[in-house]
């Protein structure tokens, strides 16, 4: 990970980045760690949906030798977005939102495939936790080639609270699983949508399924209950591309 990503150590090194509009992928703090400058550092976090684990003096530790003061960050290698900003600029360039939601997915090869095929076809964002989800490496960006630094990241503190603002925004809500009924070529995709793709091992989240309009489902034939979520991300929006280029 230090070898991908720059390693910020120190709370006034890190306030300092921090303050000037510095990504930052992640934040490690020293479990009990207090203090003025601690409360800045969780006030920007929480402004930026940055990740904030609390970690040991061990583990801290490991992540450096050096005199971190119980603060460890590293700088992120793309840049992050709201999906508040994100979707009235799409809006004011007179286009209809296309937009993924990863709920889990923490693979970095199909994380990053899925990114390839979501900038190749036309999606506007990436919407994703900001915990529990891929990191965004080297190698995640070297499976999207490059589609990482293209496409809008935008990280959630709540994946349910980003989709209901997304209702509120005017699209519609499609996950797929493998409890939906309704195949994507019976949807008119031509309008303001977003579709939701559940993570490799547990899919989605029942957060998520609660909060989307429709469920979906792939066609399969043979003794699988699911595609791989790549996979299944590009055969998705192949209809929904195959529509909104008529």
């Amino acid at each position: 990970m230090a070898n991908d990503i720059q390693l910020i150590f120190g709370k006034h090194p890190l306030l300092e980045a921090l303050d000037a509009g510095k990504t930052v992928e992640k934040i490690y703090l020293q479990q009990g760690s207090r203090g003025v400058q601690i409360n800045q550092i969780l006030t920007f976090a929480h402004k930026r949906n940055i990740p904030v684990q609390m970690m040991p003096l061990p583990g801290m530790n490991r992540l450096t030798r050096k005199n971190h003061q119980g603060v460890i960050a590293y700088l992120a290698l793309v840049d992050y977005y709201l999906i508040d900003d994100v979707l009235p600029a799409i809006f004011d360039k007179g286009e209809d939102p296309l937009i993924i939601v990863l709920d889990g997915v923490s693979d970095v090869r199909n994380f990053g495939a899925i990114a390839r095929t979501a900038f190749a076809s036309g999606v506007h964002a990436l919407v994703f936790p900001d915990k529990h989800t891929a990191q965004i490496n080297a190698d995640t960006i070297k499976a999207s080639a490059g589609a990482l630094y293209k496409l809008q990241l935008c990280r959630s503190h709540s994946l349910s609270g980003a989709l209901k603002l997304m209702q509120l925004s005017g699209l519609k809500i499609y996950a797929l699983d493998t409890r939906g009924h309704t195949k994507p070529d019976q949807i008119e995709f031509s309008g303001p949508t977003a579709i939701v793709m559940g993570g490799e091992g547990s899919g989605l989240s029942n957060e998520v399924i609660k909060a989307a309009d429709q469920l979906l489902r792939l066609p399969i034939m043979h003794g699988f209950d699911s595609y791989n979520v790549s996979v299944a991300t590009g055969m998705v929006l192949y209809e929904v591309m195959r529509q909104r280029l008529k």
